[in-house]
């Protein structure tokens, strides 16, 4: 996941259900306990563990697909999303697994739930208005209200501590920024604007900082800032591959993030202001990514880390194009995930089956433009011949373009070198009007 009305809808279909297929897994924890998710089973399940990473077990179990679990403050109830019933919905259900209830029913997906640190209140990102939009519900399913109504994508919700805020993102300028607004939907305000992305906020214990994900250094990095937006921070410093998705400890000094500093996915740990960047996972073969771990790290009363959080394997998959727009200059714009340190190929074919556009991704260089007409287009990605993903993308035809189409339909089986000014002329007065 007739042509010319489908060429924008593709193209959100195409975002939405990439962002379905690898957007960041969620996991928090009320201090003892980290719920999880996890396709080591065979399809995504959500699981739950001890904070040492012992105890690891199944809390859901069916065919289909259960993810983004956000465990409640006192370690009661766990809510997370699954497409069992044929798309993306909110269930809620005991911590032990028992009695998972659905608490969103609609046709289109309702995903990303966080739940409040009192328990009694959901945000959740729902595409029911058309477009991904910031949602919030009562835990047990009744008063779901349109938060942020938009006309842009919005999604990622996070809560601060004391429920008065939530951080987000939108792409509401064009491009992805972090966002905050109160929790009655009032007061949205852009936290970030630079011509890069920002994504992926999450508050500080004390609700003072907001650590976030952004691509303004070419690669992603983490950022700091302050809740205002002020004092933006690079804390991983990291130029060769990405970190991203960051995490806070209870108290506020330990952030978990990913990292593909190895050449493959690990996940990290680092001091508050970046030092002391350590390597937890150190898993050699593989991609271990977009994992969060619990927000309360084994400590000494010196400070330092005990334990290891045993590593959490989510969200791997090969090479996958996570997201695709139209810039700003008409083109098309990529960002792919999980390449491979060699041999990525991504081909783009017209609707003849035609090769329009062939390239070779180098690992650290997720960012693709291509400059193509108006039209639709199919993406095929590769590694080495290896075809891992296929999908449709398309944008407007100028009127250039629609005036050239028809011409040329027109002059099907014409010789046109025998046609006359007055005869060309005359077709394209003609094909000006069937535009109209």
């Amino acid at each position: 996941m007739t042509r010319k009305p489908i060429l924008l809808s593709i193209l959100i279909v195409v975002i939405f259900l990439s962002i379905l297929l690898i957007g960041p897994s969620t996991a928090y924890a009320d201090g003892s306990k980290i719920a999880f998710d996890s396709n080591r089973d065979g399809n995504w399940d959500i699981y739950i563990m001890n904070s040492d990473g012992s105890g690891q077990t199944r809390l859901t179990n069916n065919s289909a697909d259960d993810r983004d679990p956000s465990i409640s403050a006192d370690g009661s109830k766990i809510a997370f999303d699954s497409n069992r019933d044929g798309n993306w919905d909110i269930y809620i259900m005991n911590s032990d697994g028992s009695g998972q209830t659905r608490l969103t029913s609609n046709s289109v997906s309702d995903s990303e739930p966080y739940i409040s640190a009192d328990g009694s209140k959901i945000v959740f990102t729902s595409y029911r208005d058309g477009n991904g939009e910031i949602y919030i519900m009562n835990s047990d399913g009744s008063g779901q209200t349109n938060l942020s109504n938009n006309a842009a994508t919005d999604s990622d919700p996070s809560i601060s501590a004391d429920g008065t805020k939530i951080a987000f993102t939108s792409y509401r300028n064009l491009n992805r920024d972090v966002y905050a607004m109160n929790s009655d939907g009032t007061g949205q305000t852009r936290l970030t604007d630079n011509s890069a992305e920002d994504n992926l906020p999450s508050f500080s214990p004390d609700g003072t900082k907001i650590a976030f994900t952004t691509r303004r250094d070419g690669v992603q990095e983490i950022y700091i800032m302050n809740s205002d937006g002020t004092g933006q921070i690079n804390l991983s410093n990291n130029t060769i591959a990405h970190d991203f998705a960051p995490s806070f400890s209870s108290d506020g000094t330990k952030i978990a993030f990913g990292s593909g500093r190895d050449g493959n996915g690990e996940i990290y740990i680092m001091n508050s202001d970046g030092t002391g960047q350590t390597n937890l996972t150190n898993n050699g073969s593989g991609d271990d990514m977009y994992t969060s771990f619990s927000t309360s790290f084994p400590t000494t009363e010196s400070g330092e880390v005990t334990e290891e959080v045993e590593e959490t394997k989510v969200r791997t998959m090969p090479m996958t194009c996570w997201q695709v727009w139209i810039n700003e200059d008409n083109n098309f714009q990529f960002i792919f995930w999980y390449l491979y340190a060699d041999n990525n190929f991504v081909k783009i074919y017209d609707m003849q089956d035609n090769l329009v556009f062939e390239t070779n991704l180098p690992y650290n260089h997720p960012n693709l433009i291509v400059d193509l007409p108006g039209g639709n287009y199919t993406v095929k990605t590769y590694h080495h011949s290896e075809l891992l993903q296929e999908f449709l993308i398309g944008k407007p035809l100028s009127d250039y373009d629609l005036l050239l189409d028809i011409v040329n339909e027109i002059f099907v089986g014409v010789d046109t070198d025998k046609l006359d000014k007055e005869d060309i002329k005359a077709l394209n007065t003609l094909a000006k009007e069937l535009i109209k």
